[in-house]
């Protein structure tokens, strides 16, 4: 159907591969949300979430501490000079947590901290949210 154009594609080259299998991962996501009726959120969204509250596109990552899930605002930032990452590799990094958040069904979860915190990214600290994402996502996780 609409797929066998793309993997024409995919096999071309690595890029064009590892660019349609983020493409299908957003796609099933996205259609996993609507199934359940939650909201998505791209890789571009969360950026402009937290350069709306804090005026710099901070990394971000997720950690598992105590069996609990948080997404970390970490203090660097994309606007650094030594930034470890170009403008391409970040927003793929972004679209990969974007993505887990939207299957676990905590995107409205983050939004809101985001928006609510008082806390500030600031260096050696991050702001960490914890994110409620219910025993059969957690279930799936590497070592629970």
């Amino acid at each position: 159907m609409f797929l066998k154009p793309l993997l024409g594609l995919v096999l071309n080259s690595q890029k064009c591969a590892d660019t349609f299998v983020n493409w299908y991962k957003m796609f099933y996501s996205a259609l996993r949300c609507k199934q359940k009726n939650l909201e998505t959120m791209t890789g571009a969204e969360l950026r402009q979430a937290i350069a709306n509250k804090w005026d710099y596109s901070y990394d971000v990552q997720l950690r598992k501490t105590q069996g609990k899930i948080f997404l970390q605002v970490m203090w660097r930032y994309q606007e650094q000079q030594s930034f470890s990452m170009n403008e391409a590799e970040f927003i793929q990094h972004l679209d990969t947590i974007a993505s887990y958040l939207s299957d676990w069904g905590v995107v409205e979860q983050v939004q809101k901290f985001i928006e609510m915190t008082k806390e500030r990214p600031r260096l050696g600290k991050a702001v960490s949210i914890p994110l409620q994402i219910g025993e059969r996502s957690l279930e799936w996780l590497i070592g629970s």
